[in-house]
């Protein structure tokens, strides 16, 4: 696009546009009606107080990207989803959201948090290294083939290891950052410049905390987990058996080292310590 439109954006200028959008509804799992603004300074508080808040908040992100490479286009919908629930879970630690409660509560009321903590934030997360990295703001693609392009900035938690923690960005009170959005024919982005300067700017905007970058543990498939866990049942024994004698192997290759570590030490090649050292290190390959 030749003539790109340069921000403040509202929904007055030509498309392609960003429409500042406000007002969500709570859905009846907020503590108080919906102010996403005062929210954050809640949960800010909360972090500062908490300092345990914070730490889980973190363990939670490094196990989860040492698990579910972000680099694969599956395991970024999961990393997604699981920092989503962890601001859910801290929100929910802080007060901002309670489970309902009365006759009408039951064990499904968990699962509505995600949701809750979405009324009030969008979340974009990034594990990735480059300082050039563009978040996502909107996706316009198929609106794109509509003839439309416009799209939509709502209150925002940035996170990414080259932030000083969770950004929030306000597009109504935060308009310095929306003239840095910028569309790129398919999506509307915003540079991870853009909110490194918004982040020094307004340090009440941002809940200090440390997100790994993404260390490129080799990729799993994890749809092969699941349908693991459901053929290796008794009834599945066609379905099955790849599984099967996938573990089968993997038993026997254990044993096979095991062997050569107990040989090994008989032929003084190893100590006792370097032996059970090296006995534990099998077992703990098994046990992945």
């Amino acid at each position: 696009m030749s003539d790109e439109p340069h921000l403040p954006i509202d929904i007055r200028i030509p498309s392609p546009r960003v429409e500042v959008v406000v007002g969500r509804t709570n859905h009846g799992y907020a503590t108080a009606p919906a102010d996403s603004t005062s929210d954050f300074a809640q949960l800010k508080q909360a972090f500062a107080a908490d300092p345990q808040l914070a730490q889980e908040l973190q363990w939670l992100l490094h196990i989860a990207v040492e698990n579910f490479n972000p680099s694969s286009r599956a395991n970024r919908f999961i990393i997604g989803a699981l920092v989503e629930w962890g601001i859910a879970l801290a929100a929910f630690s802080a007060g901002i959201l309670t489970l309902p409660q009365g006759h009408d509560a039951d064990g499904d009321d968990v699962a509505g948090l995600r949701d809750a903590a979405k009324y009030r934030w969008s979340v974009k997360s990034s594990f990735s290294k480059q300082r050039s990295y563009q978040f996502i703001v909107q996706n316009v693609r198929g609106r794109k083939e509509e003839g439309r392009t416009e799209g939509k900035m709502e209150e925002t938690l940035f996170l990414h290891p080259l932030l000083p923690g969770i950004v929030h960005v306000d597009p109504l009170e935060h308009q310095q950052v929306l003239t840095s959005l910028r569309f790129d024919g398919d999506a509307w982005v915003l540079p991870l410049q853009a909110l490194q300067d918004h982040a020094q700017a307004c340090p009440d905007h941002v809940i200090p905390l440390v997100v790994p970058p993404n260390p490129g543990a080799k990729e799993v498939d994890p749809a092969m987990d699941i349908i693991r866990a459901l053929v290796m049942q008794p009834h599945f024994q066609r379905l099955g058996s790849a599984f099967r004698q996938q573990a089968a192997k993997s038993r026997s290759d254990v044993v096979e080292r095991l062997q050569e570590v107990k040989r090994m030490e008989q032929q003084g090649l190893l100590s006792a310590a370097q032996a059970q050292a090296a006995i534990n290190a099998v077992l703990g390959m098994m046990d992945n």
